[in-house]
């Protein structure tokens, strides 16, 4: 069934004229009558109706189900009152729906829209390799200790409930490589793709870390991020300047080649040259015979 249609003219339909007592399929009268002309036209019109099809439809079309028509309604209700209580449960239903969207939003928000340049530094991180030093994946290991800037306000910390330890890319390992872009957004940076460890929050921590063997080659340094108890970022602290250009170091990741292979890999070199030689000088040989 489609939606009511609207009457265009301003006079009502003969069916809702005062002082008409109408016989009519409800349905027939929800299809046709338009809102306004039922207001001012059906205060003294009754309906009278008995046809249980009629309201499955109408039930249907207003979201109901199995409601059966009593056996005589006359002069009790009209189309007025009907729909005025449909719009007001319809109304009551979208009002729900938007404040549970609303609840959604606001729980999902906080963790679905965190900045980095919105928090707070106020953790000060230092990482145990030299600037420039140069560590081996599988073997090497690094340790972050983590404390709390104590010219901070008293209490700045209270919301802090864990501290994550990140391994980050530094920007000269970050050029054309998109799959490592930094973004404002979160969720969305690529920075700081290697959790080295999360602990529960102390103003003054200390973490040891031994590179995982899946650590790709590159320039790295530290940041730590403070977490309430959502496990939402609220603060952070990092090895190195707000730039990222000092006290980097370096990770050499496993490349799968071994100082055998390497070796193997120039004699068979090598033989291929002197048997590529050999061959040559023999085949001389014969053509000069």
């Amino acid at each position: 069934m489609g939606p009511p249609r609207i009457f265009a003219g301003s006079s009502p339909p003969s069916y809702l004229r005062q002082g008409t007592t109408p016989r009519c399929n409800l349905l027939h009268l929800l299809q046709r009558c338009n809102t306004s002309d039922v207001v001012q036209y059906t205060a003294s019109a009754h309906l009278e109706f008995t046809d249980n099809d009629s309201l499955r439809k109408i039930d249907a079309f207003f979201g109901r189900s199995n409601r059966t028509a009593p056996s005589s309604v006359s002069g009790k209700e009209d189309l007025h009152l009907l729909l005025q209580q449909e719009t007001k449960t319809m109304a009551a239903l979208l009002s729900n729906q938007a404040a549970a969207l609303l609840l959604l939003l606001c729980y999902i928000g906080p963790s679905a829209a965190v900045l980095f340049s919105s928090l707070p530094q106020t953790l000060r991180v230092t990482a145990s390799p030299s600037p420039g030093q140069v560590l081996h994946a599988g073997v090497d290991e690094i340790t972050v200790t983590w404390a709390v800037n104590q010219s901070l306000t008293a209490g700045t910390d209270s919301g802090y409930k864990k501290v994550k330890v990140t391994l980050c890319y530094a920007p000269v390992s970050q050029t054309d490589r998109g799959w490592r872009k930094t973004d404002d957004h979160l969720k969305k940076d690529k920075t700081c793709q290697f959790k080295m460890a999360t602990r529960p929050y102390a103003a003054n921590g200390t973490v040891t870390y031994t590179v995982e063997r899946s650590i790709p080659t590159a320039t790295f340094f530290v940041r730590a991020y403070a977490l309430d108890a959502s496990d939402t970022e609220v603060a952070y602290g990092q090895s190195t300047d707000p730039k990222k250009t000092t006290n980097l170091f370096d990770i050499v990741g496993i490349t799968g080649r071994h100082a055998s292979l390497d070796i193997a890999a120039a004699c068979f070199s090598a033989f291929s040259v002197v048997a590529l030689a050999f061959f040559f000088v023999v085949e001389k040989r014969k053509a000069k015979k």
